[in-house]
């Protein structure tokens, strides 16, 4: 594919006080090998440095960047989606890190896969410093899965971890996007996506990491 061929992904990172971390996972952005990329960036009403190190790096990298008073996650990411051009979404945390592959390989599998609304992958989790925790917490060789809304709502077959996501702005569109009254925003939307007719799709391929430290809280990912 041509790069005018190519889909938009846009990618939507909502900030929260992560100011160790919020460097490290735009850059992961912006590294990707996939270079059709729109990145949204939205700081939550931080209270740490984080405005001021993505402030820099807009500034360096030009990337859409907005301030807000605290909203929360869902309100924020359902914002972002109404702003978004990308045909392909795909929110990330801001503490997490993508692997430079990760939205190449997933925009490939979905190109010629309508059925498919969210396409995954695999994750290894890291520490808040970036190191790898030991072998027997990881669980990056997840088989590849095919979900439909019976399998997700019985939990016949592993999750799709949240931080490998990407999610066609159409099936975010017909079922209303996220839900601000739920706070497993990602369970629900894998739910809502598969119970309107889509599959959800599991790559056996590591496409991000995730990052496990004490301030988590803002995000409220399963992992599988």
């Amino acid at each position: 594919m041509n790069s005018e061929a190519r889909p938009l992904v846009t990618v939507i990172i909502a900030s929260y006080n992560h100011a160790p971390y919020i460097e490290k996972s735009i850059l992961s952005v912006l590294g990707q090998t996939y270079s059709n990329i729109e990145l949204l960036v939205v700081d939550d009403g931080s209270s740490d440095e984080s405005v001021e190190i993505i402030n820099g790096l807009q500034k360096k990298y030009g990337f859409d960047f907005k301030v807000q008073k605290n909203k929360g996650l869902t309100f924020t990411l359902n914002e972002a989606i109404e702003r978004a051009k990308g045909s392909l979404i795909a929110p990330f945390g801001s503490d997490d890190i993508m692997l430079p592959d990760r939205l190449a390989t997933q925009v490939a599998y979905m190109e010629d896969k309508p059925e498919v609304g969210i396409c995954a992958g695999n994750i290894e989790l890291i520490d808040s410093e970036g190191n790898l925790f030991p072998e027997k917490r990881q669980n990056r060789n997840v088989a590849f899965r095919r979900l439909d809304f019976e399998d997700m709502f019985l939990e016949r077959k592993p999750y799709p971890p949240a931080p490998t996501l990407l999610i066609r702005r159409e099936a975010l569109q017909k079922v209303g996007g996220f839900d601000p009254n739920i706070r497993l925003e990602d369970l629900l939307i894998e739910l809502k996506v598969t119970r309107a007719g889509y599959f959800i799709d599991g790559l056996n391929k590591v496409m991000a990491q995730y990052r496990k430290h004490e301030t988590n809280s803002y995000k409220n990912h399963r992992l599988w």
